[in-house]
């Protein structure tokens, strides 16, 4: 940052993930539109993990599911995304096909996961969508700890 130089260019090709099936992009679902998520010394760039320092390939891939829309966020221990389904992605792992959240919902095709203050926040953003999925409703995760069940 002090000298403007770039640190390093890592180049990789972008996939689909529907299951484990990895095919190429075809950008006919939003695809292009994916950001990265920066956590400590990591860039998530689905489906896979860099170092930030280096841009180094790490060993971890997350199987999405679903089709190509539905930008990552991110916590300190998940990512979180839509993968048909809100799912959580943990990131002290190799490999993850993500923890389904909820099988009723959908969320919207952008950044649509909110993780604050210990709390997962799914605002509507699927109304109008011809997806079948039954609630079109804002949700909100508390964790058992929290919850006092």
């Amino acid at each position: 940052a002090g000298t403007g130089e770039l640190k390093w260019d890592t180049s990789y090709p972008g996939l689909n993930i529907r299951g484990t099936d990895l095919s190429p992009l075809d950008g006919s679902h939003g695809e292009q539109w994916q950001h990265p998520v920066i956590a400590g010394n990591t860039i998530y760039s689905r489906p896979y993990a860099f170092a930030l320092d280096s841009g180094k390939k790490l060993d971890y891939i997350a199987y999405r599911g679903g089709h190509g829309c539905g930008g990552l966020t991110g916590s300190v221990h998940y990512l979180y995304g839509r993968g048909s389904n809100p799912r959580m992605y943990p990131m002290e792992t190799e490999q993850t096909e993500g923890i389904r959240l909820t099988h009723v919902s959908r969320p919207g095709c952008w950044l649509n996961i909110i993780p604050v203050g210990g709390l997962i926040l799914i605002p509507e953003s699927s109304s109008g969508c011809t997806c079948a999925y039954p609630l079109q409703t804002s949700l909100a995760f508390v964790p058992k700890a929290l919850s006092g069940l």
